[in-house]
């Protein structure tokens, strides 16, 4: 007779209620499969650490093109301290790795070099790609400068580079995190903004008014106008905010309000607000994030931005820290305390919570914000999010790499750092503070969009998954299979290949378009480049070309948009990046096609874009017309230092308020309740619609108390 312990049945009954995961959706492939043979992996030491300097672990990042014009997707990574390296796609996912021959890690003189982002670009519109490598410099024993490497030729299928920085303008130093090159004033040349990021040093935190104006040498951001040849630095006049104060750690450029000019979001780390620029279309731009965003993540990373809802209007993602795993999150250091949040709202910093932000534009140029809503808000200490589709059924879906090696908002090791007596051993070495740092690696995030804001987690989905410490990431379709696979650059580790099983598994229902572009003379790459498809049940699908995204990383690949049904594609057209458009016949579903911009074509209308089939509800507003002149005035009392664990203050919850006839005339009238020795406030009605103060003596003589509710 069989018998089953308690413990044998309990597994049972538990993988009886499991949720069937289904067949993966992609494989992680290591580096005895690609060739990959790389990683990213820094060195603390008594002069350069965690501790002094604090963006130790942020890790490094991505770039691919075809860099040898083979028609495969070629692979460069950035590390921190040691070499950089580039490697030549073979087909078939394997690698070769060329960099001696390339030649991209010029020498610097001796000097101590920490590399940051890649950007790919054909600066000089040779038709070969090149690369540009931000660095932090001038920081300690760190004196790097940015390197523009300029391909010289391509010799037996390898591409040589030169490091042309100087030449160019562009030999920058700084503390790098990433340049953007894009056409900002619409020339036809691209421009470039370098992304730059403070640390936390003396004269960082303070009212944000002390800051306007000022422009700080190695932190602040840059804008350069290309002048053909030389980049001339125009951050004075641009209306780009240059302070000390300025964290950035994620850049996105996009049309956002749909005028045909490139706007940019900026990422910053801690206190600093989120940068919203809108090109005002007369080289300058205007932060806007006060007037478009109600509030945003607190330690903003990387950011990624795309039409996720398929109305015509380009959203955007910020990524934070807030972990998914409950007892990840209670050892974690959190939001800050009420008074500081409150001071800091004083200061002039906005709205900030410590988790993603997924800001869904509505189309009014104002953004909502649903990362909760959507199921994305929490993924651990996140780095770069990538929209892409996954599976070509015209909904973007999102990548988000996480991890780091150091928990350095671990409560328990802040109480280490507050106790003294525990610390005394470790006066001298503060490499060994940084081991009691706890290290938890987690598999980095697969999520599907599924249509009406909703995203589902693909966990368990990646056949051979590792937990990692990842960074920098791009997606391409590296086999050319006709489905994107994602590259990612990790720190302590190989890069990991995820290799979409898409086609592989027959999803055919589904399909796709993809263009090589080619644009004028001066972009030959058509950066800034618009695909928009309107399909028959009135979605618009459209996707930008713009390379640098996520974090530190870029991509110069053939611009890839899944449409779903082919056959419920109406018409596609290409918007080119000085704003001309031709509507694409006979369109090539499911490969690759050259689109060639050519001069005299007609401007694009971009209100078609995001018409809105149902005009709004309009209001206007009265006020100042009426007599309600009440203002409340709440008696300061922070709730929360006597009850700590409470949502939210129950004696701040605002006016109580009655409407309703109290002197039978037919109209109503207002009462407004108020705070502790406040005077409450009867208005009555009048027939014009106006209203008179006429508070009874008896309601002005209970102003000792609070009144917390009405009712006529």
């Amino acid at each position: 007779m069989l018998k089953l312990s308690f413990s044998t049945l309990f597994l049972l009954l538990l993988g009886c209620n499991r949720p069937e995961s289904g067949p993966p959706k992609f494989e992680l492939l290591r580096k005895n499969a690609t060739g990959l043979d790389f990683d990213n992996t820094p060195h603390q030491s008594a002069d350069l650490n965690v501790f002094n300097y604090m963006y130790f672990f942020n890790g490094g990042g991505v770039a691919a093109g075809d860099f040898n014009q083979d028609g495969q997707i070629d692979l460069f990574f950035t590390s921190n301290m040691g070499p950089d390296k580039l490697f030549l796609n073979e087909g078939k996912l394997h690698f070769r790795d060329v960099t001696q021959q390339a030649k991209v890690n010029p020498e610097q003189s001796g000097s101590i070099s920490w590399k940051t982002g890649a950007s790919i670009v054909d600066i000089n519109n040779d038709g070969m790609l090149d690369i540009y490598v931000s660095q932090v410099g001038d920081y300690k024993a760190i004196k790097g400068r940015n390197r523009l490497l300029i391909c010289q030729k391509i010799e037996n299928g390898v591409p040589v580079f030169a490091d042309k920085a100087a030449e160019w303008g562009i030999d920058l130093v700084g503390f790098g995190t990433q340049v953007a090159f894009f056409d900002y004033d619409l020339d036809g040349d691209l421009d470039m903004y370098q992304l730059n990021h403070s640390l936390h040093q003396n004269g960082t935190f303070g009212p944000r008014k002390q800051f306007e104006g000022t422009i700080h040498p190695l932190s602040g951001d840059k804008l350069l106008e290309n002048q053909g040849g030389k980049f001339l630095d125009v951050t004075a006049k641009s209306g780009i905010q240059s302070t000390v104060i300025g964290y950035g750690l994620g850049i996105g450029v996009s049309d956002f309000n749909l005028d045909g000019w490139p706007d940019v979001y900026i990422g910053n780390d801690f206190h600093e607000n989120d940068y919203y620029y809108i090109n005002q279309r007369d080289g300058t731009f205007k932060e806007s994030l006060a007037e478009a965003i109600q509030h945003t993540s607190r330690f903003s990373m990387g950011v990624d931005i795309a039409d996720i809802n398929n109305d015509g209007w380009n959203d955007l993602i910020s990524l934070d820290m807030q972990p998914e795993d409950p007892q990840i999150l209670k050892a974690s250091l959190g939001e800050d305390g009420f008074a500081i949040y409150q001071m800091k709202l004083g200061y002039g910093y906005q709205n900030q919570y410590a988790r993603n932000a997924l800001q869904l534009n509505d189309g009014t140029g104002h953004f909502q914000e649903i990362a909760q809503f959507a199921g994305v808000s929490a993924t651990d200490w996140s780095w770069a999010p990538l929209f892409a589709d996954f599976d070509a059924d015209g909904y973007k879906d999102l990548f988000i790499s996480n991890g780091i090696p150091r928990r350095m908002n671990d409560v328990d090791f802040m109480r280490f750092q507050e106790n003294k007596g525990e610390q005394a051993g470790f006066e001298k070495d503060k490499l060994a503070i940084v081991e009691k740092m706890p290290r938890i690696k987690l598999p980095n995030k697969f999520f599907h969009n599924g249509g009406h804001l909703k995203f589902e987690d693909w966990k368990e989905k990646v056949r051979d998954d590792q937990p990692s410490f990842s960074n920098g990431a791009i997606t391409a379709d590296l086999d050319n299979d006709g489905d994107l696979d994602m590259v990612v650059n990790n720190i302590e580790d190989e890069p990991f290949v995820y290799k979409n099983l898409d086609r592989e598994q027959g999803n055919t229902q589904n399909a796709f378009l993809s263009f090589r572009l080619r644009g004028s003379a001066q972009n030959l790459n058509a950066i800034g480049t618009q695909l928009a498809v309107f399909k028959k049940n009135g979605e618009r699908l459209v996707e930008a070309f713009y390379p640098v995204r996520g974090y530190q990383s870029s991509a110069i690949v053939p611009l890839y948009l899944g449409v779903g049904d082919a056959n419920s594609v109406d018409s596609a057209f290409v918007i080119w990046p000085d704003r001309t458009f031709e509507r694409l016949g006979n369109l090539k579903f499911n490969g690759t096609s050259d689109l060639v911009w050519r001069a005299g074509l007609p401007v694009f209308d971009f209100s078609i874009l995001g018409k809105k089939v149902d005009k709004p509800f309009v209001f206007k507003d009265i006020t100042q017309n009426i007599g309600l002149d009440f203002i409340h005035l709440e008696n300061p009392f922070i709730e929360f230092n006597r009850e700590a664990l409470i949502p939210h203050m129950v004696s701040a919850e605002g006016p109580a308020l009655a409407v309703g006839d109290v002197n039978g005339d037919g109209l109503e009238d207002v009462f407004f309740g108020s705070a502790k020795f406040e005077k409450s406030a009867l208005y009555l009605q009048s027939k014009n619609g106006t209203f008179h103060l006429n508070t009874p003596s008896a309601i002005l003589k209970d102003s000792i108390f609070e009144d917390v509710d009405a009712v006529f």
